[in-house]
């Protein structure tokens, strides 16, 4: 059978003949379905003949042979023609997961000279996991280099030697990088705009990004949630904490409406007071009929 899913990614609708059945799934004689791979999991879709639609449920790769497991095996035999169809939303998604973890982990290791040990991309978003721990601080500095390599609009290739694909980025194949790689990726990198770097996982090795729109699990409104996250060291507790600190925010907006009152009437009476607030201290001394200034010193200054 042709694997083309490894010449040609792009492809989503494809005519193909049944050449074996087995138990609920079927062999093609040719498919652009990815079974999985290189840590991102499979491609999903639907068959359709005069019969109607039959819905791919799952694509597995055994023997050098690519099943397709449909939701009725009933009335399919060899030799059956189909019109195939993979859920486009789904492989855009995961391709981009995908090709964002290229550019990722040589961005990560060429400014901090960290190696990547595997990576995970399924419909609930992407990760990285790194051979060391990166700073939070860092991680600005990744998502500026990888909005440039967006902007760069880098060429992606896939170079095929048997069933090892190498993927390079680039003006010219490998000036970015290249890797040998399984999976599915995009054909330029201005096709990564959508894609959001959130943060750390459970450890400071874990990179987490995800993509806006279809099949993303972030969606636009919730990027200001993430990069508070981020900036609160990924605390569980975001919520309760942000609440906290606009909670302090109104407690001493209201002591330093009071203070400034008090600064007011210190100022009338000509003297000098000290007021304390919310462990601080301030100082109003009057310099004249129409001015006063205040400062501010820590407590015990």
């Amino acid at each position: 059978m042709q694997k083309a899913y490894l010449r040609d990614y792009s492809v989503t609708d494809f005519e193909s003949t049944v050449v074996e059945i087995r138990g609920n799934a079927i062999s093609l004689n040719k498919t652009f379905f990815y079974p999985g791979g290189g840590h991102q999991v499979n491609d999903t879709g639907f068959i359709f003949d005069d019969k109607g639609a039959r819905k791919v449920t799952r694509v597995f790769e055994e023997n050098g042979m690519v099943y397709h497991e449909v939701d009725s095996i009933n009335g399919i035999n060899i030799g059956d023609k189909f019109e195939c169809r993979i859920d486009k939303a789904r492989r855009k998604y995961l391709s981009s997961l995908h090709t964002a973890q290229h550019v990722i982990s040589r961005i990560v290791f060429d400014k901090y000279k960290i190696n990547t040990i595997r990576s995970e991309f399924d419909v609930n978003g992407g990760s990285i996991v790194f051979s060391s721990p990166l700073q939070l601080e860092w991680i600005d500095s990744i998502t500026c280099d990888f909005d440039a390599v967006i902007k760069r609009e880098y060429e992606i290739y896939n170079c095929i030697a048997g069933d090892i694909v190498t993927v390079s980025i680039g003006d010219n194949r490998g000036d970015f990088s290249e890797d040998d790689c399984c999976g599915t990726h995009l054909k330029n990198t201005s096709q990564l705009d959508n894609i959001f770097i959130i943060g750390f996982g459970r450890k400071n090795n874990i990179l987490l990004y995800d993509v806006f729109g279809n099949y993303g699990s972030i969606k636009e409104s919730l990027k200001d949630y993430y990069k508070i996250v981020n900036l609160l060291g990924q605390k569980k507790d975001v919520s309760t904490k942000i609440s906290h600190i606009v909670n302090q925010y109104n407690s001493l907006e209201r002591e330093t409406q009071e203070m400034c009152k008090s600064a007011i009437n210190a100022q009338l009476l000509g003297g000098k007071k000290i007021y304390e607030f919310s462990g601080y201290k301030a100082a109003f001394a009057s310099l004249s009929d129409q001015e006063s200034i205040a400062k501010i010193y820590k407590k015990n200054h």
